[in-house]
């Protein structure tokens, strides 16, 4: 694992494969980052000056952060979404231990993986596993009962719990 202490380092964590991106993390000063976990990184990449990163550090400095990280519910690198449904680990094997290290080092943890029906199932073992490591879910608000992804956040959005939903129209 690459030294995340970095300071000006934006870094990444791939499998040896590199069919997993478990985290980036980019860090501009020694206070604890903000972790934002999202659905699955798009593209094999660890470049934190890509659009949702940028909008990810805007937050995460204006709160007074020292850094971002990012975690993906599934770590498996690919934007469509019918390869999550049929792989046969989209997770990834060290995924859930990673997203619980981020998550306990950082001084805030922001749910933001929308929810598509394929990471439903996913989104509720993600958040019974942080519970259960004491972990306080936060997000920038919800659309439809699940937390939204960065882009469709206020500019000043500001974490708040995070509340599962009980029920939520399908869409």
């Amino acid at each position: 694992m690459t030294d995340r202490a970095g300071i000006g380092k934006q870094e990444a964590d791939f499998s040896e494969d590199r069919i997993y991106l478990y985290r980036r993390w980019h860090r501009w000063s020694e206070k604890p980052a903000a972790c934002f976990c999202m659905m699955n990184p798009p593209y094999e990449d660890n470049d934190c000056a890509e659009p949702i990163a940028q909008r990810c550090e805007v937050f995460a400095r204006a709160w007074g952060c020292g850094g971002i990280e990012i975690v993906n519910l599934f770590a498996i690198i690919n934007a469509q979404l019918d390869v999550l449904r049929k792989h046969s680990d989209p997770v990834g094997p060290r995924n859930d231990q990673t997203i619980i290290e981020a998550a306990k080092s950082s001084s805030v943890f922001i749910a933001a993986w929308k929810c598509f029906d394929v990471a439903r199932k996913r989104a509720d073992d993600v958040e019974k596993m942080l519970q259960e490591a004491g972990v306080q879910i936060m997000c920038l608000g919800t659309i439809r009962g699940f937390p939204a992804y960065p882009f469709f956040a206020a500019d000043d959005a500001r974490p708040v719990p995070y509340v599962h939903p009980k029920e939520v129209e399908h869409g």
